[in-house]
């Protein structure tokens, strides 16, 4: 099969996107991937062409505002503005409805997005997904505050790597996670840190609201792990609340799954879309 890729920006806000989709016209329903903190678009890319190429099914890749290769244009980034972006892609490029896969913060903007725009979705996988609490906003003001401070992403590159991916990762792996945290602007990576913070310090009870509203079928691939966002306190009460879910426990894997076993994240997504 033929992949056509096609790489390009956002008119409305210079999101930089890469699509995904096969040289014949079909009918299936888009996959939308959303990264996290600190990554890129580049962390779904392997999965993404081969979603494509072996499926037929178009996949779309974008960086978030303010991380990689996106400019931040809004200082005070919270997580409706961030839904906002990605609902302005959608609307441009004229996708009606898609499923989506969204991981670690890229996971909490998919629940908002399930929970506020449910037509537009078939469905969702949720890669490692934070649940914003009050601790969590502390922990990531301490985090701007820290790189502001330095003015640089160097102590995020060399110590994130380091402890937040599993056993089984290679120093290739790590190499990866230090080269996306390296390329992210040191505004943009504050910025995008505040909307954890944010959601943490503002929305912790309104997530478990909108998590109960949530009714398209839902996977959590979780990490066993994965401190970033641990099974307890975080992932298992998005769980407890989402109505129709399934989980996945992936041993000795840490927080950064499609690069820590990125066959068995493809292979997982794969089949839960197909069912769809």
């Amino acid at each position: 099969m033929t992949v056509i890729v096609k790489s390009s920006i956002l008119a409305a806000k210079k999101l930089n996107y890469t699509m995904f989709a096969s040289a014949t016209a079909n009918t299936l329903t888009p996959v939308v991937f959303i990264h996290g903190l600190g990554s890129s678009q580049n962390f779904y890319h392997h999965i993404a062409s081969k979603l494509t190429s072996e499926t037929g099914r178009s996949c779309l890749l974008f960086d978030n505002e303010g991380a990689a290769r996106s400019p931040l244009t809004e200082a005070k980034l919270d997580v409706a503005g961030m839904a906002s972006n990605a609902l302005g892609l959608l609307r441009e490029l004229a996708i009606e409805q898609c499923i989506l896969v969204g991981h670690s913060m890229g996971g909490m903007l998919v629940n908002y997005l399930l929970a506020h725009e449910p037509a537009l979705f078939r469905g969702a996988v949720l890669v490692g997904p934070v649940h914003p609490t009050k601790t969590v906003g502390g922990i990531f003001g301490a985090r701007i505050a820290s790189v502001l401070e330095a003015n640089s992403m160097f102590t995020m590159a060399n110590t994130v790597p380091f402890k937040a991916l599993g056993n089984r990762a290679t120093s290739l792996h790590r190499s990866f996670v230090r080269e996306l945290l390296l390329a992210q602007p040191i505004e943009g990576y504050a910025a995008n840190c505040r909307v954890i913070q944010h959601a943490g310090e503002n929305l912790e009870e309104k997530f478990v609201e909108w998590y109960k509203c949530i009714k398209h079928p839902v996977l959590i691939l979780q990490g066993e792990q994965d401190l970033s966002a641990p099974w307890a306190n975080c992932v298992e009460i998005i769980a407890q609340n989402v109505e129709n879910v399934a989980v996945t426990k992936m041993p000795r894997i840490g927080h950064w799954h499609c690069i820590e076993a990125c066959d068995e994240v493809y292979t997982a997504i794969s089949a839960f879309v197909q069912k769809l």
